[in-house]
């Protein structure tokens, strides 16, 4: 990587740039735009696409049980501890359950054995389950409305329903998905047009160091990690929790292994990127003549826009840092080559494309 300058990289526009007359009005209407799609028409799209299961297409959604549920969170937690009521133990005769007052037991991970003995009967309390909490031993989930009084002071992380529910498939998400960006895409390429075709042109000076620029760009994609990493680890101990997944990663990886892989892969690896990079960069940066000011809007604006069902503060304060990192990092590489589009993209797609690779691979 070359020598970092950054007195001359955050500097404002030079003035020979600036003075050049720019249509903000572009850029005003290609970000009005993004979020008119991704924030309203989504909840449209999702609508009808309910109703479209409702009344066509019954295969779009399926049926989530109790056991679903739950077997969900053990699969993808190795510290979890459900207390359920006694009137569904029934679905759980093939488990190792465990006593919790008279009217609930408890469900936890392998290898759980922190146990008090009442008759030779293995029991879990309240104190108990509050001490392995405050060491971050463990994570709890009870059932919704009907969480035992002895742990009303106990922190519940996740709450289950013991009713039946319908939700979407992964095909169903991979393709509400997919229908977003492809409303997104042709009509910001429109508005942001000339913009691309003068990105273009530089570009082409580029000749063959392409390939040297893009590496270089993915390895600052690597120290963002570490540093995203590192990040986490000191929020986690601020705030004593661990967060879960990012619902938008969640997602993501659900849908890499359900039948919309395909919508999924063209999606986050192709279509996500240019868009996000047009706005993001291309976009927000048009609005602003001074590069940190515009590095910040932007990198916030990015995360935001990841993190917007996160169940909780805290996890929305842990999960939008490797977005914000990933902000910075992908605007730095956007100022350093002048604002120009083309190397950030392609870094943008390799990133995702990698992700993608991993996550198909390991699950």
């Amino acid at each position: 990587m070359s020598q970092l300058n950054f007195k001359e990289l955050f500097q404002t526009h030079s003035n020979k740039e600036s003075n050049q007359p720019v249509n903000k009005s572009r850029f005003i209407l290609s970000i009005g735009y993004y979020f008119l799609v991704m924030i309203i028409l989504s909840a449209f799209l999702f609508l009808a696409l309910d109703a479209i299961a409702e009344n066509s297409f019954p295969e779009l959604k399926e049926t989530i049980t109790l056991r679903d549920d739950t077997n969900r969170l053990f699969n993808e937690y190795d510290n979890i501890l459900i207390v359920l009521p006694n009137s569904v133990m029934d679905l759980y005769a093939d488990v190792n359950t465990y006593s919790f007052e008279e009217t609930h037991f408890v469900l936890v991970y392998e290898g759980y054995d922190d146990f008090l003995y009442v008759d030779n009967i293995p029991t879990i309390t309240s104190d108990i389950i509050q001490s392995n909490l405050d060491n971050d031993l463990i994570r709890v989930a009870t059932t919704l409305n009907q969480i035992p009084e002895s742990l009303d002071s106990v922190p519940v992380v996740y709450a289950l329903s013991l009713e039946d529910r319908l939700e979407f498939t992964s095909f169903a998400n991979s393709l509400l998905n997919f229908i977003v960006y492809l409303l997104l895409f042709p009509v910001i390429v429109l508005f942001l047009k000339p913009y691309i075709f003068i990105d273009l042109t530089q570009a082409k000076t580029y000749q063959t160091k392409w390939m040297s620029l893009i590496v270089a760009g993915y390895l600052y994609v690597l120290a963002g990690n570490i540093i995203s990493n590192v990040l986490i680890e000191v929020m986690q101990l601020l705030t004593n929790t661990q967060s879960d997944t990012a619902m938008n990663q969640a997602i993501i990886m659900e849908s890499l292994q359900g039948n919309g892989v395909i919508l999924m892969v063209i999606s986050a690896v192709l279509l996500g990127p240019i868009v996000e990079e047009l706005i993001f960069r291309k976009a927000i940066f048009g609005l602003f003549k001074n590069n940190t000011i515009a590095m910040i809007v932007s990198s916030f604006a990015f995360g935001i826009i990841h993190i917007l069902s996160e169940p909780s503060i805290i996890d929305l304060m842990i999960n939008i840092i490797p977005y914000l990192v990933m902000g910075f990092v992908f605007g730095y590489l956007y100022i350093k080559h002048q604002r120009n589009l083309f190397v950030v993209t392609m870094v943008h797609i390799l990133t995702n494309l990698i992700s993608i690779i991993s996550i198909l691979l390991i699950y």
